[in-house]
């Protein structure tokens, strides 16, 4: 080889060589901010490979890798994994877990309260055709617009005769309705009030008057749509009856509840 022709490759290189020095040297303060910055990028995957090792066995599941690529390669060597053979364990995420309990809960709560709404709608159409029932049975039954009638013509004791209410004891009840339902559900009263009498009839009287019963008088007066249903029994079931269509017709939440808590009232005192 002709050293004196290498002469200008090498003086070439050299010259090469001399820019990339100099190139060097010109930015080595931005090549260090990147090579700082590559290193925090580093530093950051190494972490993010040590949290996700901690949640999944990379090498487990490098390993399963592995035999998978050996079992799906023919030979002569390969033996099938026993069907009872320990299966490798993967940790799960206790964000997981608890979102999994979570849901499991909320699942269950759901349940829970969707059976506990369809046995109360059961028992209230139970409760309610419990009521239309009784009320159907009624001795007599008779309109608030009736017995006006009657009183517009007669004393208050024939007006009451009168639609057939005869002096016997018994209980009654006296409901309000709303339009409506006026005439089609008995069940479907709005307001209720429950009394007994050793003579039904004075007791209804009693009930009505302006110094009867403040619900029911305010019906009667404002001329709302009230029924009156009469039940007549022995006077020796007149408590026990009582008690049983108050429970029914939950009257103590509606027109009985001053009486009610008055009643209570005056056992807490004794």
């Amino acid at each position: 080889m002709n050293y004196l022709q290498a002469i200008p490759a090498v003086i070439q290189a050299a010259g090469l060589v001399a820019d990339g020095i100099k190139f060097l040297v010109a930015n080595s303060e931005d090549i260090a901010k990147s090579m700082q910055s590559l290193a925090t990028m580093l530093d950051a995957a190494k972490g993010l490979m040590s949290k996700a090792a901690d949640v999944v066995p990379i090498d487990e599941l490098l390993h399963q890798a592995e035999e998978a690529d050996d079992a799906d390669q023919p030979g002569e060597n390969v033996q099938p994994q026993a069907a009872d053979a320990p299966k490798p364990k993967v940790k799960v995420p206790g964000f997981l877990v608890q979102a999994k309990d979570k849901a499991v809960g909320f699942a269950d709560e759901q349940k829970a309260g969707f059976e506990r709404k369809k046995l109360e709608q059961e028992m209230a159409k139970a409760v309610h055709a419990s009521r239309r029932k009784v009320l159907g049975s009624a001795t007599i039954t008779f309109s608030m617009k009736q017995l006006a009638e009657q009183l517009a013509s007669s004393g208050e004791g024939d007006a009451i005769a009168g639609l057939g209410v005869l002096d016997l004891p018994g209980c009654f009840a006296i409901a309000r309705y709303g339009k409506v339902e006026l005439g089609k559900d008995p069940a479907a009263f709005t307001g209720i009030y429950i009394g007994k009498a050793s003579c039904v009839g004075d007791g209804i009287a009693r009930t009505i008057a302006p110094t009867g019963n403040a619900d029911v008088y305010a019906d009667i007066k404002y001329k709302q749509n009230v029924m009156v249903y009469v039940f007549t029994w022995p006077a020796d079931k007149l408590d026990e009856k009582y008690d049983a269509l108050v429970q029914l017709f939950a009257a103590g939440e509606s027109y009985n509840r001053v009486e009610m808590s008055v009643a209570d009232e005056e056992l807490v005192a004794e």
